[in-house]
This record gives structure tokens, C-alpha cells and sequence, in this order.
């Protein structure tokens, strides 16, 4: 919904309004304070002291989900019921803010209605915008201590992977080193092998010694 005042600047807020009827003929003595898309006179003014709306500031979305929607949303297609739904819980209306508006201009009417009303809507705008400007910076806030949190665990991650690599590199020297070792140990069993075949026509050469030896004793008939 917008309004104007007196210098010909906008200020908005959002409402719940839910009707058939509408009054669509301005009675000439009426000035039109705020109006919508579906609502050409949402707010009028009767001077000095009559202010007439055609929406709902009383609602509130929980009111309108429990007691409205719940009671239609059988009547809706699937994606109009959901869309509804999400519009009733996402966009809060600034009902708040204008029933301020009601109750000061009830306890001070004789101050010009038009310039008054615009007035506090444009203040509850200005709620709304630092409301949500404090939301905004809330969220940044957020965000960087989330990005410090990252950047902490890259870090972190950062330095896992230094000592991974080092203990891969640690590691593959041993691996060479027992490679090393293999071969010279497999070269020790090689020298082995071939003592064993030394020891082996050692003891064969001693075998024979020892039979030719027990002959040449049996001719001499020792």
C-alpha cells in the first residue's frame, strides 16, 4: 500500500486485506491518504477528524493461518494453497505500525489527518527500514564470522595436509631405505648360497678322501 502526503512523496507498508466489497466512489468531500494495487482508497480522510480504511491492520498472520486459511485452503488448487501459505508466513504486514497510527490520531484529531497519517506511516516505514537494516547487518555478521570459521578450518586443513605430505615423503624414504636393505640382504643370502655349494664339494671331496684313505689302509692290512 502507498501514501502520499503533502509534498507529493511515497512511503509503503504492507497489510492484510481480504474483501469482495470495496468502496470505489470517493465521496467529494473525502481526500484518498494511501491505495493499492486491487484498492484505488484504502485509507480515506474525512476532514478533520474521520479516517476510514478498507484493509485489515487488526489481522495478524497467525490469526489469518488459524482461522482463515486453514477454512478456504481446501477450496484453493495445491499451488494456490501453498503460495498463499508462504505469502501468510514470509511477508509480515506492519499492522503494528498502524494501529499506532489509529490510536495517536484517536487521541489528537484536530491535527491536520493527511499530514498526520503519512507522517506516522512514513515513521513506521522507517521502523520497518531500520528493523530491517539491523536484520541486514545481523546477517553480515553471520556471514563473516561463518567465512572466519572457513577460512580457520582451511587453515587447519591446510596444515593436516602439510604433515600428511611430510609423513607420505617420510615414509617413502623408508620405503627406499628397506629397498636398500632388501637388496643387500638378498645379495648376503646369494653369498650364502654359494658357501652352502662350497661346503657342499668340500664335503664331497672329504668323502672320497676318506674312501680312498680306508683302501689304501685295508692293502697295507692296517
Amino acid at each position: 500500500m502507498s501514501s502520499a502526503d503533502s509534498s507529493s512523496s511515497m512511503c509503503k507498508c504492507r497489510f492484510i486485506e481480504s474483501h469482495g466489497d470495496q468502496v470505489v466512489e470517493i465521496p467529494p468531500t473525502a481526500k484518498v491518504l494511501a491505495s493499492s494495487a486491487s484498492t484505488p482508497a484504502e485509507i480515506l480522510w474525512y476532514p478533520t477528524n474521520v479516517l476510514t480504511f478498507q484493509f485489515h491492520p487488526e489481522l495478524t498472520n497467525e490469526v489469518v493461518v488459524d482461522k482463515i486459511w486453514r477454512c478456504v485452503k481446501e477450496r484453493l488448487t495445491p499451488e494456490a494453497s501453498l503460495e498463499s501459505y508462504r505469502q501468510l508466513t514470509d511477508i509480515l504486514p506492519d499492522s503494528a505500525a498502524f494501529n499506532a497510527v489509529l490510536f495517536a490520531f484517536a487521541f489528537d484529531f484536530r491535527t491536520d489527518a493527511s499530514a498526520f497519517v503519512s507522517s506516522r506511516i512514513a515513521d513506521a516505514v522507517e521502523k520497518v527500514v531500520v528493523r530491517t537494516r539491523s536484520a541486514i547487518e545481523d546477517t553480515d555478521r553471520a556471514v563473516a564470522a561463518e567465512y572466519e570459521t572457513l577460512e580457520d578450518m582451511n587453515h587447519a586443513a591446510s596444515a593436516k595436509y602439510a604433515e600428511l605430505a611430510e609423513f607420505g615423503s617420510s615414509m617413502a624414504s623408508l620405503a627406499m631405505q628397506t629397498a636398500e636393505q632388501q637388496k643387500s640382504v638378498m645379495a648376503e643370502v646369494e653369498k650364502l648360497d654359494d658357501l652352502e655349494g662350497q661346503v657342499d664339494r668340500l664335503m664331497a671331496v672329504a668323502g672320497k678322501l676318506n674312501e680312498e684313505t680306508m683302501g689304501f689302509m685295508r692293502e697295507l692290512g692296517i
